[in-house]
């Protein structure tokens, strides 16, 4: 990768320096990180330069798509996108992965770790209790379905299964339950989420959406 140094004080950028003075070195050289759109910054104290910062540039070329894809939010607004989901013909549009009797995977758009799947009903409900015998079976299967092709495409050494039921306990749509599935491995958390509350992911929903549906049968569960 290609990592390019420049001065701070060639740059026109007062306020951040003025940041970076109240971070307090514990030695010759610390760094301290934060997250901006995606690019991280590093900035190091030299010995002997006083308050001279240099910044490392991150390049990511892939997020370009994305800043150039039209938004979500400039359509339509819709409270429940869950509903809306499966009405995509473009499964990968929406990374939609299984489409079940009465519920479908789809990969996670805020993702916790690569390859964290949803398994949702079709209808919207916000409790187990309200959904029906089958509807429930079929919910089970797809947490299921959903370890299995997480397992055979990424290898993961662990799981994280569950349900947050109302907005108190995270649910981001409580409206509409839905179960998480995140594959977890050693070491896979770091400090970036405590000092810069930001989650590094080393693959594109498009790139892991591609990747798992190699591994996601056209039928699960017949025969």
């Amino acid at each position: 990768m290609d990592l390019q140094s420049t001065p701070f004080s060639h740059l026109d950028i007062s306020p951040m320096k003025r940041r970076c003075k109240d971070v307090r070195f514990s030695s010759r050289l610390q760094e301290f990180f934060f997250g901006a759109g995606g690019t991280f910054f590093s900035f190091e104290k030299k010995a002997g330069r006083g308050e001279t910062f240099f910044m490392n540039h991150l390049h990511a070329y892939w997020r370009m798509a994305y800043i150039e894809a039209p938004k979500k939010g400039s359509g339509p607004k819709c409270d429940d996108p869950f509903v809306e989901i499966p009405k995509v013909a473009d499964e990968k549009s929406v990374h939609l992965l299984y489409r079940g009797k009465t519920g479908y995977l789809v990969l996670n758009t805020f993702p916790y770790n690569a390859g964290h799947l949803l398994a949702i009903p079709y209808r919207a409900v916000p409790v187990l209790s309200e959904l029906t015998a089958e509807e429930r079976a079929d919910l089970m299967d797809l947490i299921v379905l959903g370890q299995q092709i997480l397992t055979d495409a990424l290898k993961p050494q662990g799981f994280n299964v569950g349900f947050n039921f109302g907005s108190s306990a995270g649910a981001g749509i409580p409206k509409h339950l839905h179960c998480h599935i995140v594959p977890r491995w050693e070491g896979d958390s770091n400090f970036m989420p405590v000092i810069a509350d930001t989650r590094t992911l080393p693959a594109s929903l498009d790139m892991m959406w591609e990747r798992l549906k190699k591994f996601t049968p056209k039928n699960f569960g017949e025969g």
